[in-house]
């Protein structure tokens, strides 16, 4: 009994470490919770809704990102067993609110069907949302494709030992480095697309513009640096924002709330089942301290390109209270880029750093990457749909080519104007 009790160990050890530590998925369904626009007039409001995002018992969620600006209005997506609570508590605080959704779990039903989403594609585009083993194996197939342009590059793993699978667009040695990333937040699917999309640009458009920068720079990209919860998102939880390590009841840590930049000190929470939990220490989830490593091995990077959404938006360092120190340079090209973006589809972005334009929100990527790290620019988008679209991380697959094409024009607009500052160097 004894020796099969060691030989039964022996083989759960050996598939650990050869196998993806995956865990049972159980489906969340959302029936009958709420969606409600909340009507913010003052800036009271705004700091009730902000402590909302520090909500412990996952009943309720705050869906738009919050302006520092009022009046705004902001989608918060409620359970049933907090509905009551919740209208009484808006009804004491005077804050005037909607209900805009009866039973989200519709809302989601819609978005499977439109992305058939029970159904395992074979292929890959940018007609609809595919899953990780769709977007790796079309990655992977770039180096045949594209010989002696793209290398196939393994930025770690993650918690559950998937590939932090990338490539590296190089036409020539020791260029300058530009790096994108994306799908650090696993629901915000429209990133990862973006991401391919712009990395199929840049091996294919017939723009001379596109194909100067190709030529030009190194381009390391990303698309789902958040492998895990993006997987959950497909199998069990469409709304899964963080990582898959498990603590305690809960799972998952903000990937991008655990950077060692002024971690923890504001825009996140130290309790585990918060969305904007930042983890138990700096870099505790694989994915972050594995993609640190990754990033300071790239020589001479350039660049840094964080893909998010939504609310359409341009960002810069910093979440904190800390001012970058070519502040007008950083508003020069964002910019440039916002006009850029604007042109093909008259598609608004606003601009400015993270802190003043949106809230405070420390331990993240970008912070890091300048901070830390030092690379002259760091950016982040925030993609399709503005902030007034109450479902906005269901973008339509129809928003796909659109949302790629106006960001390949920001792109090759902002590096325009880094070249013209000296930056790209």
């Amino acid at each position: 009994m004894l020796s099969l009790h060691f030989l039964t160990l022996s083989i759960i050890t050996i598939f650990s470490v050869n196998f993806p530590l995956v865990h049972l998925d159980k489906i969340e369904r959302f029936d009958n919770y709420r969606v409600y626009s909340l009507h913010l007039k003052s800036w009271k409001n705004v700091e009730f809704v902000r402590n909302l995002e520090l909500d412990l018992d996952n009943t309720l969620e705050v869906l738009t990102p919050i302006r520092k600006e009022v009046p705004q209005e902001v989608s918060v997506l409620v359970s049933p067993s907090r509905i009551e609570d919740f209208t009484e508590d808006l009804q004491s605080s005077a804050i005037a609110y909607t209900l805009v959704e009866e039973n989200f779990q519709d809302v989601l039903d819609q978005d499977a069907r439109i992305n058939n989403l029970r159904a395992i594609s074979e292929g890959f585009g940018w007609d609809r949302y595919y899953r990780l083993q769709n977007i790796h194996k079309w990655l992977r197939s770039l180096e045949t494709k594209h010989p002696g342009v793209v290398t196939t590059v393994v930025g770690g793993s993650s918690y559950e030992n998937r590939d932090l699978l990338g490539i590296k667009i190089s036409h020539g040695a020791n260029n300058p480095a530009v790096f994108l990333e994306g799908g650090i937040h696993a629901r915000e699917w429209i990133s990862p697309a973006t991401t391919t999309f712009i990395a199929n640009e840049l091996l294919t458009s017939e723009n001379a513009e596109i194909k100067r920068l190709a030529q030009t720079y190194d381009w390391y990209i990303f698309p789902n640096v958040n492998p895990d919860g993006y997987v959950h998102t497909f199998r069990a939880n469409r709304m899964w924002r963080k990582t898959r390590r498990p603590y305690g009841f809960c799972f998952g840590a903000d990937p991008n709330r655990n950077w060692n930049h002024h971690w923890n000190e504001v825009g996140s929470s130290s309790f585990s089942c918060s969305e904007v939990y930042a983890g138990p220490y700096t870099f505790s989830e694989k994915e972050t301290s594995n993609l640190s490593t990754y990033i300071k091995s790239i020589s001479n990077l350039r660049l840094y390109v964080s893909m998010h959404f939504y609310s359409q938006l341009l960002l810069y360092p910093y979440g904190t209270s800390d001012k970058v120190k070519n502040s007008q340079d950083y508003d020069r090209i964002s910019n440039a880029t916002v006009r850029a973006i604007a042109k093909r589809y008259g598609t608004s972005y606003e601009y400015g750093n993270i802190e003043e334009t949106i809230y405070p929100a420390s331990g993240g990527s970008i912070d890091w990457v300048h901070g830390v790290a030092h690379v002259p620019l760091a950016f982040t988008f925030e993609l399709r749909p503005d902030s007034n679209d109450h479902y906005g991380f269901l973008l339509p697959p129809d928003q796909i080519i659109p949302t790629g094409e106006e960001s390949m024009d920001g792109i090759v607009a902002m590096v325009q104007e880094a070249e013209s500052l000296g930056y790209m160097n």
